[in-house]
């Protein structure tokens, strides 16, 4: 099974992402990440009548969610989601970044558009009436943008169940979800563990980190290194090859 997403022939490619020396990757719009070398990411642009698998919308929504934390209200307005829902929301989630993925989710799940080309187009005038201009502008990203460049420890060898997945599960904390989607676990799967879990989040990411060794969408060590470095979880990136040495 391919671990990276491979941008489809008809997409096109214009997308950058900046990575520190380490082959991390810095978040945009950080001082760090003006100051860093940057390089191309093939980000995905629909064209006519194109459609997004749902587990790369919700990919999509993940990266977006860190920058909508203060334009949520309007955002939710211009989706057109209703402000009750927009409350149970808030209760319902715990991180302000989980907050706003649903949101996004919520908006996508509900929708009566059916082509991806308008749905894209609708969340884009959401974006931009909502002051996220920026964000609107930018190509569909893909998770070989966050491929992690620096060293891992005989990176092809098989992430396994039980004391590794746990020790991955500390690490993580309450990013759990994110990197269950940066994965391509189902937001069903995610959901179902979050309910199950009952707000432990070293449970919870346990059974996500399980969950996607099992359904084979976390094999290695290398791609394992990639979600972290999706996350931004450098610290636990270095704590595994310490392990694993």
């Amino acid at each position: 099974m391919n671990t990276r997403d491979e941008a489809p022939t008809d997409l096109t490619s214009s997308s950058t992402v900046t990575v520190d020396d380490a082959g991390a990757v810095v978040p945009s719009g950080s001082s760090a990440a003006s100051q860093k070398e940057r390089f191309p990411g093939q980000g995905i642009s629909l064209g006519d009548g194109a459609q997004l698998p749902m587990e790369d919308w919700q990919f999509y929504f993940d990266t977006l969610s860190p920058n909508l934390s203060a334009n949520l209200d309007d955002l939710a307005a211009y989706l057109d989601l209703p402000s009750d829902q927009l409350v149970s929301i808030r209760k319902g989630y715990n991180t302000e970044h989980e907050r706003c993925f649903h949101v996004l989710w919520s908006w996508l799940q509900k929708s009566s558009v059916r082509n991806d080309t308008e749905r894209l187009k609708h969340l884009r005038d959401a974006l931009k009436a909502a002051g996220r201009n920026a964000l609107a502008e930018e190509d569909i990203p893909t998770r070989n943008m966050y491929e992690y460049k620096g060293n891992v420890h005989d990176k092809e060898k098989k992430i396994q169940n039980g004391r590794e997945a746990l020790k991955i599960a500390k690490g993580v904390g309450d990013n759990s979800a994110r990197l269950g989607r940066y994965f391509n676990l189902k937001e069903e799967d995610i959901a179902r563990i979050v309910s199950n879990t009952h707000g432990d989040a070293v449970k919870q990411g346990q059974q996500i980190v399980e969950a996607c060794i099992n359904q084979n969408l976390l094999n290695t060590r290398q791609y394992l290194c990639d979600g972290l470095n999706y996350i931004g979880n450098i610290l636990l990136i270095n704590e595994m090859n310490e392990y694993w040495g």
